[in-house]
């Protein structure tokens, strides 16, 4: 089950590896990318977990609230009721890049 646009969308993360040494970022655009291009439960459950866990704890820890709360609550809940891959770009890895730069920036 390869998803193209789902794989590339991930990469969106890049520049906080880059300009930010963000492990959080790495294992993002790591396990979208392992997910979206092989597929299965296993890896579903792998990615979806673990991004549950980071979105707590950038949460927990960040002083940019409640800016990176308010995206992790919209790419949530876009998450649970997405129709389609390019809304899961957008809706869900776009808002979650938002909070990560909220995140990083201190907004």
């Amino acid at each position: 089950m390869y998803n193209t646009l789902c794989a590339l969308g991930v990469c969106q993360f890049l520049p906080h590896v880059g300009y930010n040494g963000s492990y959080l970022a790495a294992t993002v655009v790591t396990n979208g990318i392992l997910f979206h291009a092989f597929g299965g439960k296993p890896l579903l459950w792998w990615d979806t977990i673990a991004n549950t866990l980071m979105i707590l704890y950038t949460n927990f820890i960040t002083k940019s609230q409640p800016f990176v709360l308010f995206f992790s609550i919209l790419a949530m809940a876009t998450f649970c009721f997405n129709s389609s891959n390019l809304w899961h770009v957008v809706g869900v890895q776009g808002c979650l890049n938002l909070a990560l730069w909220c995140h990083y920036l201190e907004i």
